[in-house]
């Protein structure tokens, strides 16, 4: 099994931007992406995997700064989760596709 930890506020996948003069699509995240794909490379230097793969992704945020006392009671004990934006398919979806060639 292969492991590793990405530090770092988690990024969600935004949807590629449309330049309204010319029409021409552009990626709003490649410096992010660029980015996170090296620093996979840097973690992975293996050559990258062709069979079929198995991903279990966990997300961590910072503690919301104007949570009161008992919020943040019950989310260092598990009692509440993350409930707002970015949801977990637009998360996966950007280390997925950073994934993709590299590992």
């Amino acid at each position: 099994m292969i492991q590793f930890e990405i530090n770092g506020v988690p990024i969600a996948w935004k949807r590629p931007g449309r330049n309204n003069k010319t029409g021409a699509v552009h990626d709003q995240q490649k410096l992010q992406k660029d980015q996170s794909r090296w620093y996979l490379r840097s973690k992975f230097r293996e050559n990258p995997i062709r069979s079929p793969v198995e991903v279990c992704l966990s997300f961590y945020f910072p503690m919301p700064k104007g949570a009161s006392g008992a919020r943040k009671r019950d989310m260092l004990n598990g009692v509440l989760h993350h409930m707002s934006r970015p949801d977990v398919d637009n998360l996966a979806k950007f280390y997925l596709d950073v994934m993709t060639g590299a590992i």
